[in-house]
């Protein structure tokens, strides 16, 4: 699978849509101020507009980057170990 991902210069974050077994999806990265920089997916139409903005995954990591949205996706897509968890210095 080959992900596009976009950065969002408003937010200093990333995001990308997929589909994963007929769904479609979007995982969104920012830095939320409260919290840190967090991961979130959600269930998307094939536009990638959210009509439910329920979490289906969600992460947090010290920092904004490609590489971490790109892991978050794979994780979501895996085994999904890191579910709701905080990923402390996964990318350094």
């Amino acid at each position: 699978m080959t992900l596009e991902v976009i950065y969002n210069q408003y937010t200093d974050g990333y995001r990308t849509q997929f589909t994963h077994k007929g769904q479609n999806y979007v995982a969104d990265l920012v830095d939320t101020f409260d919290n840190g920089p967090e991961c979130m997916i959600f269930k998307a139409d094939e536009q990638g507009k959210v009509s439910e903005w329920k979490e289906q995954y969600a992460c947090w990591f010290e920092r904004t980057s490609k590489e971490a949205l790109i892991a978050s996706v794979k994780d979501f897509l895996g085994k999904r170990k890191y579910d709701n968890i905080y990923r402390d210095r996964f990318y350094n």
